[in-house]
C-alpha cells in the first residue's frame, strides 16, 4: 500500500514536490517550514551569529602528560649596560678617586737622602772621635811608639813587614851601594845613578841602576832588593829566582853557591865571545829573614881585555853586606 511517504525519522522538514510523491529535503537546512499539509505558515529563519574567534593553538605537550616548564626563579638579571647601574631615582655614584704616586715617590727619595746623610754624619763623628787626641797634641799611632818610627811611616811592616829589615830610614836606594868598583872594569860612571823606591803595606823594593862607558864598550850595575811582609814569603820569591838561575845550563853558562852572606845565596855567569868583543852577565842574590839582595852586572869588552868572575862576585859580596846593614841588619 502507497501512500505519502514520512519525512526519515529524525529528519528535516522539507517539501513534497508537487504536493505529493516521495519527500526531499530542503535546499538549505538552515530553512524550515511546516509541512504543507498544515497549511500553516512557514517558520522564521534564524539569525546569523558570528563565527567564533579563532584562537591560538595551545602548545603540545607529551602524551603522557608532561607539566609545562615552570619559570626559573633565579633566572639571571636584565643585561645593563653598566656594571653596578644606579636604580632610577636614585643619585649616581660619584666615580673613584685617583691616587697619584708622584708625591709618595719623592717622599720616598727624601727618606733615603736624610738616611745616607745621617750615615756619613756618623761615619764622620767616630772618625773624628778616633783621630783626635785627649791631650790636643800630635797624633801617634801605637806601632810608631812601639818601634821608634816616625809618624810618616806608623807601621813597622808597612815598609817590609814585621821582618828583620826596614826601609823606614831608606830614602835613596843608590845610598845603600858602592858601584866605584866597576870603574875599574869599564872606565868611569855614564851619568849620574837611577834610584827608586816603591813602600807599602805588603812589601817594599829599591833599585840602583849605573851605567858606565869606556870608549866603544860599555857596563852597568844593577841593585834591586825586596823586602816582604814575613820570611815565609821572602823565601818564597828567593827559591823561584835561584830555581831559574841555575836551571840555565850550557855552553859558556855557570852557577856555584854563596857562603857567608846572609841564609843563603847563589851566583850565575854567562859568558859569549864573539870576534871582536866578549859579554858577561853576572847574577848574585842573597836571603836573610825577610829581605832578598838581587845584583845583575854587565860588561861589554874588548877580547884583548882579560876579565874573570871572581872580580864581578866580588863586587857583589860587598854591597849586598852593605844594603844589608843600611836596612838594620
Amino acid at each position: 500500500m502507497t501512500g505519502p511517504q514520512q519525512p526519515p525519522y529524525g529528519g528535516q522538514g522539507g517539501q513534497w514536490p508537487g504536493g505529493g510523491g516521495d519527500w526531499q529535503p530542503p535546499s538549505d537546512q538552515t530553512q524550515y517550514s511546516g509541512p504543507p499539509a498544515s497549511g500553516g505558515p512557514s517558520y522564521e529563519q534564524p539569525q546569523a551569529y558570528d563565527q567564533p574567534q579563532a584562537y591560538d593553538q595551545p602548545q603540545a605537550y607529551d602524551q603522557y602528560g608532561q607539566q609545562p616548564p615552570a619559570p626559573d626563579p633565579y633566572s639571571a638579571p636584565p643585561n645593563y649596560s653598566e656594571p653596578y647601574s644606579v636604580p632610577p631615582g636614585m643619585p649616581p655614584v660619584p666615580p673613584a678617586k685617583q691616587t697619584n704616586p708622584v708625591p709618595w715617590i719623592i717622599g720616598g727619595v727624601g727618606a733615603l737622602v736624610v738616611l745616607i746623610l745621617l750615615v756619613i754624619v756618623g761615619i764622620a763623628v767616630l772618625g773624628a772621635g778616633d783621630d783626635t787626641t785627649p791631650t790636643g797634641g800630635t797624633q801617634t799611632s801605637a806601632a810608631a811608639t812601639e818601634t821608634g818610627g816616625t809618624d810618616s811611616d806608623t807601621d813597622s811592616g808597612t815598609d817590609g813587614g814585621s821582618g828583620k829589615y826596614s826601609a823606614d830610614d831608606v830614602s835613596n836606594a843608590c845610598d845603600l851601594v858602592d858601584p866605584s868598583g866597576m870603574e875599574k872594569l869599564a872606565g868611569k860612571a855614564d851619568g849620574d845613578p837611577q834610584n827608586e823606591e816603591d813602600k807599602n803595606d805588603y812589601y817594599s823594593s829599591l833599585s840602583c841602576t849605573a851605567k858606565y862607558k869606556d870608549g866603544n864598550y860599555s857596563a852597568s850595575f844593577s841593585m834591586r832588593t825586596t823586602l816582604a811582609s814575613d820570611s815565609s814569603s821572602a823565601k818564597d820569591s828567593y827559591d823561584r829566582t835561584e830555581q831559574r838561575a841555575k836551571g840555565k845550563t850550557g855552553s859558556g853558562r855557570s852557577s856555584g853557591d854563596v857562603t857567608g852572606i846572609g841564609q843563603d845565596g847563589y851566583w850565575h855567569l854567562e859568558t859569549r865571545k864573539y870576534s871582536s868583543f866578549n859579554s858577561h852577565t853576572y847574577e848574585f842574590e842573597v836571603l836573610d829573614e825577610n829581605a832578598v839582595v838581587s845584583f845583575r852586572l854587565y860588561g861589554l869588552y874588548d877580547t884583548g881585555k882579560s876579565i874573570s868572575d871572581s872580580d864581578f862576585r866580588k863586587i857583589c859580596e860587598d854591597n849586598a853586606k852593605k844594603v844589608l846593614q843600611g836596612l838594620g841588619g
